[in-house]
């Protein structure tokens, strides 16, 4: 796959390819570094991610990193092919970085990628999208987890969490049938047990979380406000009431109350 090829498959905005292909040649010496093979290692991706910036020097925008970064993809799209992994599920995962290039547009009005901390995930086929969510294989200490990620977009109707737990199931027993055992876990602000008062019984939200067993709280967490107010970073009288979930959980926390943030487990 080459670069051009991938720039269309990911639909992304004009203004950003045109940055990319200035920003190719210049970075691709980057490949050739040691800085790739620690950033595709979940022990060392900080070092590599370090090493990259030092390569790339001023990248205000992350424009040469993610330049960088997706010239690595061209070569994860030979490890799906080589694993027989179709171009459908490659795509999926790989839109992580056009949803996120928009989502910073929407908030700064400006495109930058500043997700270069994460994107080690799906280059180093450690994470996949199947239908509605994302499924991260997460091994440290001899033991292994199913982490589960809900993209911004996510369809969070039952039936398409069902669709999508299905497709993974049969995308590990062909894939990584070594990994079927392993626990399913979800660490996000939708796991907390506030949201059992906050949301209406018929919330989707709620019979997503209904599927879990929580482990742990972190109480204090404000890490809900990422995801339900970017980019606000405080409980205040600004926080925005765009939505009915914004409007609820609004008033929820400007009376004192928390929705923290919560690690759970699949039932299964």
């Amino acid at each position: 796959m080459t670069l051009e090829e991938l720039y269309q498959l990911l639909t992304l905005p004009a203004p950003v390819i045109d940055c990319l292909r200035t920003n190719a040649q210049e970075t691709a010496h980057c490949l050739d570094s040691e800085a790739k093979q620690l950033y595709l290692n979940r022990a060392t991706t900080t070092q590599g991610l370090e090493a990259f910036q030092r390569y790339l020097g001023e990248d205000s925008d992350g424009m040469r990193l993610l330049s960088v970064l997706l010239q690595m993809a061209c070569e994860t799209w030979e490890g799906y092919r080589t694993r027989g992994i179709n171009k459908e599920i490659f795509t999926d995962t790989m839109k992580f970085v056009p949803r996120f290039l928009h989502t910073y547009y929407q908030q700064h009005g400006v495109y930058a990628f500043v997700w270069g901390w994460w994107f080690w995930r799906q280059l180093a086929m450690q994470e996949y999208r199947l239908g509605a969510l994302e499924y991260e294989l997460v091994e440290e200490k001899g033991r292994k987890e199913i982490s589960l990620h809900i993209p911004s977009d996510a369809d969070l109707r039952p039936a398409s969490i069902d669709a999508s737990f299905s497709a993974f199931e049969a995308f590990l027993s062909q894939q990584y049938p070594e990994w079927q055992a392993a626990p399913w876990v979800c660490d996000s602000w939708m796991m907390s047990p506030a949201l059992r008062e906050l949301l209406p019984q018929g919330s989707n939200i709620r019979a997503f979380q209904e599927r879990f067993v929580v482990e742990s709280v972190q109480e204090d967490s404000l890490g809900v406000l990422d995801w339900v107010f970017p980019p606000y970073r405080t409980v205040s009288a600004e926080l925005p009431e765009t939505t009915s979930l914004q409007r609820s959980m609004k008033a929820w926390l400007l009376s004192g109350k928390k929705i923290g943030w919560a690690r759970a487990v699949l039932k299964r």
